[in-house]
């Protein structure tokens, strides 16, 4: 849909608009009426051009960008299934070891599931700073919404700079299902992570 309008009321079809379109845009119809069609670019060219000021924009409203400052820390997912940790998961707390070293902040490991304390433990033994933990019988099994939900309240709450799930089936799967809600940006199958020392 185009976003430049005409004031049909107003126009008196001398055609200004139409020559001072940059893309064609513009054309008179049988009524002599200008009309836009969706290859309009809202450019602007011509609203100037028309003598009875019957081209508009509409005001854009602004944005607030979020302060991504806010945002500090690399977090893991640590993937279980029957209460055992995937290796995927130590391959990806390992890693954000050392990108959190890097960058001078926490890692975080994210362990969801039902009688997984002892997997809590295991990610401060692998590297972790410290565990948010959410323990609950709805978690025992994987199931996208559920554990999508957790991340996604956690990230929102607490704001890490980066979040690592392994490349599993579920890691893939969680992985996109978060960056939906969160709208945010996606790596997929990464095979290296590093961090530039000047930009961060």
């Amino acid at each position: 849909m185009a976003l430049l309008e005409i004031n049909r009321e107003e126009c008196i079809g001398c055609g200004a608009c139409v020559e001072a379109c940059p893309f064609g845009s513009l054309r008179l119809d049988e009524e002599n009426i200008a009309v836009v069609d969706e290859t309009c670019t809202a450019c602007g060219a011509c609203i100037s051009e028309c003598p009875v000021e019957a081209l508009s924009l509409p005001e854009v409203k602004k944005v607030e960008v979020e302060d991504i400052s806010a945002y500090q820390g690399v977090w893991v997912w640590v993937e279980q299934f029957k209460g055992e940790a995937g290796s995927i998961s130590w391959e990806m707390t390992g890693q954000g070891r050392k990108l959190a070293d890097r960058l001078g902040t926490t890692l975080t490991a994210c362990v969801l599931g039902h009688n997984v304390e002892h997997i809590a433990e295991e990610a401060i033994a692998y590297g972790a700073d410290r565990v948010f933990l959410v323990d609950d019988p709805t978690l025992s099994v994987y199931r996208t919404d559920p554990y999508a939900r957790c991340l996604v309240e956690l990230v929102r709450k607490y704001k890490p700079e980066i979040f690592l799930l392994g490349a599993s089936s579920r890691g893939r799967d969680l992985a996109g299902a978060v960056a939906t809600q969160l709208y945010t940006g996606l790596t997929a199958d990464c095979t290296g992570l590093d961090i530039e020392p000047d930009t961060n």
